[in-house]
């Protein structure tokens, strides 16, 4: 195996990674992850698994115990968010959520627990990138008659936030390749390489892709590898890019746009990624509408999952109209107010500061940094 699990890991810690990542990757059959069964299913599973491992006495680290009281507070203020919010009915889901992804952060740093298990870990991302590739390119042959517009496998609109958690996926499947020394590996790992690029430039995601090739890039210095590794990297990255930038930048002509106004309501997935012009991505437009809903509730903010709402009431076009600010910052604000951003920037700064690559005992540790890095960058 390339990603090979020593024969001292006992069964049931391999099988304590992957059940849980493997339950999460079940979730986009469910309507896109959006049903009520994968909510249900998303809260109850890392609940009741979490409640079994505590049982066993597992320990945490001292050095995630400030991480963990940080969660805490945001997650206080989350709750007062709520409490005050101006949809209860919004509101009250994207606490619950807020409140699951703390739990699966939990769960992760009480089963790793040692450099080793990096690797586990790793493969088990690997294993449920694969299955969410696979289900997108599913849908790219056969588009599905209804999903949700923000899901983890189709672009329903905008692009495709698969290319979220492929961010992941590249540099730990790259540094896979990298690290290989028989042919026969070598081939194995860099068509699951391709695969995985593949599947990362047909979310068509613009910023996506520019930070991963930096990403990329910055493995290769690390790594220094063969030149025929060199030209297989630097070609699956440089050569997609350019011909889909060069396809981003016909769609702000005029006779780009042209055909964007004439063709904005056909149903045509590749048509609909094609042609973007930037002018018309709103962008900036959301940033405006979250500080102006910011301004209207500074304390507590308009409550979780409420930007919608904000949107609508602040757009100055009918046509500029987001669920989300992208802008992970800009979010906390709008809906949770300053202790919300302040919780949720102490966070961050928190998790990266007690993260150090290099004294940690795993190939995997940059790779998962690097993720880590090129997610937050993609998410301001």
């Amino acid at each position: 195996m390339i990603m090979s699990i020593r024969r001292s890991q006992p069964l049931n810690r391999i099988f304590e990674f992957y059940l849980p990542l493997l339950i999460l990757s079940i979730l986009p059959f469910l309507n896109g992850g959006e049903s009520e069964l994968a909510r249900v299913i998303f809260l109850s599973f890392v609940s009741i698994y979490l409640l079994l491992f505590l049982r066993g006495r597992r320990k945490l680290p001292r050095w995630c115990l400030p991480i963990c009281l940080v969660w805490v507070v945001f997650l206080f203020a989350a709750l007062i968010s709520t409490l005050f919010s101006i949809s209860l009915t919004l509101s009250l889901p994207a606490f619950f959520e807020l409140l699951g992804i703390f739990l699966y952060f939990f769960l992760f740093l009480v089963i790793v627990n040692r450099p080793s298990d990096l690797q586990i870990f790793s493969a088990s991302v690997v294993l449920v990138g694969f299955i969410l590739s696979l289900i997108s390119l599913f849908y790219v042959f056969f588009p599905p008659s209804s999903l949700p517009g923000i899901n983890l496998v189709y672009a329903s609109f905008g692009h495709n936030h698969l290319s979220d958690y492929l961010m992941f996926v590249l540099p730990i499947i790259v540094v896979v390749f990298l690290r290989q020394k028989k042919r026969h590996l070598i081939i194995f790992s860099g068509l699951l390489v391709v695969f995985f690029f593949i599947n990362f430039y047909l979310t068509f995601a613009r910023a996506a892709i520019f930070i991963a090739s930096l990403l990329m890039l910055t493995l290769v210095w690390m790594y220094k590898p063969p030149l025929k590794k060199v030209a297989f990297l630097l070609f699956l990255v440089f050569v997609p890019s350019i011909f889909i930038l060069t396809f981003l930048v016909f769609s702000d002509t005029k006779f780009g746009s042209r055909i964007f106004e004439t063709t904005i309501h056909e149903s045509s997935w590749l048509r609909r990624q094609v042609i973007k012009p930037y002018r018309n991505d709103g962008r900036l437009e959301y940033w405006q509408q979250a500080y102006k809903g910011f301004q209207l509730r500074p304390l507590f903010g308009n409550g979780p999952g409420t930007f919608r709402i904000t949107s609508s009431r602040f757009r100055s076009d009918s046509n500029v109209f987001s669920w989300f600010t992208h802008n992970s910052f800009l979010q906390a604000s709008s809906e949770m107010g300053f202790l919300g951003l302040l919780a949720f920037g102490t966070l961050i700064f928190l998790s990266f500061s007690n993260i150090s690559p290099p004294r940690i005992n795993s190939p995997y540790a940059w790779p998962l940094f690097l993720g880590g890095v090129g997610s937050f960058v993609q998410s301001v």
